[in-house]
């Protein structure tokens, strides 16, 4: 399969709508979108390493959603955009 820019699909204007949902304080949505960027650029083959940003802002959504709560599901989520972040 062929290797994709980000320029040639529009995981730019996803990944703007997902800052300004997270900044906005909307989690939930900030997360759909990030979620929805993912998809598209997995499908695309685009290269890990040009989305580690995805993965860490959703590790911060979800360290900040998951503190004091005790969620283990947030938490291992939490772990694995880390882990992804830091390969990228």
């Amino acid at each position: 399969s062929s290797r994709f820019t980000m320029e040639e699909i529009p995981l730019n204007q996803i990944f703007q709508k997902a800052v300004v949902l997270q900044r906005m304080g909307d989690r939930s949505g900030a997360l759909v979108e990030y979620q929805q960027f993912l998809k598209v650029a997995e499908s695309h083959d685009v290269d890990p390493s040009l989305y580690a940003e995805v993965n860490a802002n959703m590790g911060a959504i979800y360290a900040i959603s998951g503190k004091g709560t005790g969620n283990n599901n947030n938490e291992q989520q939490q772990k694995s955009n880390r882990i992804k972040a830091k390969e990228s």
